[in-house]
């Protein structure tokens, strides 16, 4: 049997913790309030979620604690915007595609 030194925690969702593009601020808002404090209880390290048109990564560190957000909702259209940048620390967003004449990135966790 083989035993990690380290052990990952992943949450997925639909709705985005932290983006760069969101409709919906107040949902968006609501999980940050409720659910952020307890990815930092569990050292949750990485949150996956859809919703958004375009793939992001952004890159939160609070403490000691470092927090991946990743979104990849390019599927059904893109859509570019980046309207809720100055929403997110400066410097955390670390990827953003949103090209919307290509359907051609998704993706992949190994």
């Amino acid at each position: 049997m083989c035993v990690c030194a380290f052990q990952s925690k992943l949450l997925t969702c639909v709705w985005p913790l932290s983006c760069v593009f969101h409709r919906n601020a107040w949902t968006t808002e609501c999980l940050v309030n409720k659910l952020r404090p307890l990815l930092k209880k569990y050292n949750v390290s990485a949150y996956f979620s859809g919703h958004d048109h375009n793939l992001q990564h952004i890159q939160v560190e609070e403490g000691d604690h470092k927090m991946d957000y990743f979104v990849t909702g390019s599927a059904n259209y893109i859509d570019p915007s980046q309207k809720n940048l100055n929403k997110i620390p400066p410097g955390s967003l670390l990827f953003h595609w949103g090209d919307p004449f290509s359907l051609e990135h998704f993706l992949t966790l190994t």
